[in-house]
């Protein structure tokens, strides 16, 4: 509605009061932005008529979330009789007396079930009635919470986990009148072989499929610290159980000392600071310690106190358990609040108590989802065993767009992240502010906002790292996580490689990286032909070094080999870390990886010391591309190898990639490893992914980044270098892969360092090429 409208509509209220109002949200995004994350989108209802609206008819400055308080009438009852029974016995005696009161109790419980519309700042505001009820009556440790732009996030989301019966497939092939669903290529490639239809009926996309039933248990909440996710959790864990007949709920945590705490302090403590109307009969003492039943006491009859009756009530119960998988094993849960994941300490084992825990909220093997599970946790040490290693192994077999044929992910749960950015800085409505306001704006509490989260943040993070702590620095991400993965952060003293260099270049390039490009490199006519690179915010490539033509597509044909021959072998080396066919631990698919390294140049830096080269020994193009198609994949990296004229080192544990290079007529690219005491070359090109050359990968990699770190610009290899703790963790790290095979592959022709760390007697003395067969 426009403002003409809108003011024809509502003439009562001031034109000047109206055009300050603004349209409401249709959706909310998720994860959006986060690049190990799949942003997507929670809808939200469409607004009521605005007059319905709370708030409505104010001006924007006065549109604030403002908590219902208790009517006189009631709060007296509630101090004058001595049980809920009592009070409501009250109540229907006295109706027309108490009129008002009762038409207070069915809104409230209208808000709590259905949400509530509320204009903040302008803005109709759709407030779900878990959350609603969290800032109107759920008590916490600071008294009732204020409203928070990031609650309200957190609180759709949760509702989304517990309502959505969708899921989303990247693949699907047209059959039988509908359609078959898929999340990877190769398994619908697969069916298609099965049932004996087209592989070119496989269409790729984004493609939603209802299943009629919810496809979701519940979601990872990794956090910032004290931003009272636990008592949120325990606010929906109430809100659902109260309301249910016949139903149990638990809580657990890092031990089972903290489960009690958590019960006691945010479910015990809350309920009793209720209203009797949202209070369902219970049983026992007004401060039950182990349980929070809503089974009513028998009511006992006769002189001698003899049971005659128990009165008809939920059932329910909240209580909390112990600390491993034995807990709730083989009970039905409706909720399970798993607290501090982060933070489980061996033998605890975070992945195998959450499978135990999906099967007590579900029916039939996971079929049926019937509850819903939280788990929040800030993330504690990243050290093997310290319990932020197995939470990001649980959460990598989270991802929102990996699905079954059952719509859902392999633990059943999804990841839920917002950035510390959003909730660190408050305005007066309760909004985040996370960049530095233009203008000025007060926070809740009338002080002047000067700077926003961001800002906020990133002067603590400098402030560490101009100090060099790097192991609080590391902390200092895992409890203010501005990105999925810095959840996750670890110090150099848990890494093989120099974090601290690393996190100095990074900051040094966080806004000044003017040589790094992205863009795509294409074919100039054919397949096979020259290449040449283009802009592209959207590219596959980054590139720092941008050949000029003269420079790009260097080489030759061989035809007796019947072969092109690169002419810069001995000057690029591109290592290729090939994408993985089946689906590596976590179900999060393999990026294939590519990294050119730019040998030393003696036309470019002359002085054979290495202290003082300024262009050459460094990375100059990186690619890392989560693909379904190997085609495309060996494709990119032919072109990758034309453009620089660049000798090819690949990972050969999937063979396909160095026998293709050889059927295109590009085999003469491949660097084979030579035997310089015999002369004799190895049969294959490249080489596996041993141990031993993985050890090396780490000790060539240190060196590489301990001494020409300072010429080092491409940051998505340096971010990875800086989060890899070891060997074991390659898998999960493409680009550092195809970082560490061009730096085995490069000395092959000489070593860019300077000492005879390759083992093959080369030194900064024989910097020319060596004796090749090409």
């Amino acid at each position: 509605m426009n403002l003409f409208e809108l003011i024809k509509k509502y003439p009562e209220v001031s034109p000047d009061i109206l055009k300050q109002y603004k349209d409401a949200d249709e959706f909310i995004m998720m994860n959006e932005g986060d690049p190990d994350l799949y942003a997507f989108k929670i809808n939200l209802p469409p607004p009521p008529e605005l007059h319905l609206i709370a708030n409505f008819g104010k001006p924007a400055k006065e549109q604030k979330f403002t908590p219902p308080k208790l009517p006189e009438k009631l709060s007296r009852l509630q101090k004058r009789l001595a049980t809920i029974d009592e009070i409501w016995e009250e109540l229907e005696k006295n109706q027309y007396h108490y009129r008002e009161e009762i038409k207070f109790i069915k809104k409230q419980w209208q808000y709590r079930l259905y949400g509530y519309w509320v204009f903040i700042n302008g803005k109709p505001t759709y407030i779900d009635g878990w959350h609603w009820f969290y800032c109107s009556w759920w008590n916490i440790d600071i008294g009732l919470p204020k409203y928070r732009s990031r609650d309200w996030k957190f609180f759709h989301a949760a509702r989304y986990c517990y309502t959505t019966t969708m899921a989303v497939y990247k693949f699907r092939v047209p059959y039988d009148g509908d359609y078959r669903y898929f999340s990877h290529r190769d398994k619908a490639a697969q069916w298609c072989k099965d049932a004996l239809v087209p592989y070119n009926l496989i269409e790729e996309g984004f493609y939603e499929k209802d299943f009629g039933k919810r496809t979701i248990i519940g979601f990872n909440y990794p956090k910032f610290r004290r931003e009272g996710a636990t008592f949120k959790a325990e606010d929906i864990n109430y809100c659902v159980t109260s309301i249910s007949k016949n139903i149990q709920s638990g809580i657990q945590s890092m031990t089972d000392g903290d489960a009690k705490k958590v019960y006691l302090k945010a479910i015990l403590n809350p309920w009793k600071k209720l209203p009797f109307f949202f209070k369902p009969k219970y049983e026992g003492s007004t401060a039950p310690q182990n349980k929070l039943s809503f089974t009513p006491p028998a009511i006992r009859m006769g002189n001698r106190g003899s049971l005659s009756m128990v009165e008809d009530g939920l059932e329910s119960y909240i209580d909390f358990a112990i600390a491993d998988g034995s807990g709730y094993d083989g009970q039905k849960l409706l909720f399970h609040h798993h607290d501090e994941v982060g933070k489980f300490v061996f033998p605890l084992d975070l992945v195998d108590i959450s499978s135990t825990i999906a099967e007590c909220l579900t029916l039939d093997k996971r079929q049926t989802i019937v509850g819903l599970g939280i788990k929040t946790s800030t993330v504690g040490k990243m050290d093997e065993g310290q319990g932020g290693d197995k939470f990001r192994d649980f959460c990598e077999m989270s991802m929102w767009d990996e699905r079954d044929d059952n719509g859902q992910t392999l633990t059943g749960f999804i990841n839920i992240f917002i950035p510390s950015r959003d909730g660190i800085v408050i305005d007066e409505f309760g909004d985040s502010i996370i960049e530095d306001p233009p203008q000025k704006l007060r926070g809740e509490r009338g002080q002047v906002i000067a700077h926003g989260g961001r800002t906020i943040i990133n002067n603590s993070r400098a402030a560490l790292l101009s100090a060099k702590k790097f192991e609080e620095l590391a902390k200092e991400k895992r409890q203010f996580p501005e990105s999925f993965s810095e959840c996750f952060s670890t110090a150099g003293g848990q890494s093989r490689l120099p974090v601290a260099q690393i996190e100095i270049r990074l900051e040094e390039l966080r806004f000044n990286n003017p040589t790094l490009r992205r863009g795509t490199l294409k074919w100039v006519e054919a397949f096979g032909g020259n290449v040449e690179f283009s802009f592209d915010p959207l590219g596959k490539w980054n590139i720092s070094k941008i050949l000029r033509e003269n420079e790009a597509n260097q080489r030759l044909y061989d035809s007796s080999r019947m072969s092109w021959v690169p002419r810069n072998k001995t000057k690029f080396t591109l290592g290729i870390d090939p994408f993985k066919h089946d689906q590596t631990k976590g179900s999060k698919r393999s990026k294939g990886g590519g990294f050119v390294k730019y040998h030393w140049d003696p036309l470019v830096d002359k002085d054979p010391d290495w202290n003082t080269w300024k262009e050459s020994c460094r990375c100059v193009c990186t690619y890392a591309n989560r693909t379904y198609d190997k085609e495309e994949f060996y494709t990119d990296m032919l072109m990758t190898a034309i453009y620089f004229g660049a000798g090819v080192y690949p990972e050969i544990n999937i063979s396909e990639i160095w026998t293709w290079f050889d059927r295109k007529g590009f085999g003469e690219y491949l660097i084979y490893k030579v035997d310089y005491a015999t002369g004799k070359e190895s049969v294959t090109p490249g080489d596996t992914a041993l141990l031993k050359h993985k050890e090396r990968m780490f000790t060539d990699i240190s060196t590489q980044l301990v001494r020409h770190i300072h010429r080092e610009v491409h940051t998505d290899w340096l971010l990875e270098c800086k989060r890899i703790a070891g060997p074991k963790e390659m898998t999960k790290y493409d680009l550092f892969a195809a970082g560490g095979w061009a730096e085995i592959g490069s000395q092959e022709y000489y070593n860019d360092n300077g000492d005879d760390s390759a083992g093959d007697g080369t030194s900064l003395d024989d910097y020319l090429p060596k004796p090749r067969k090409i």
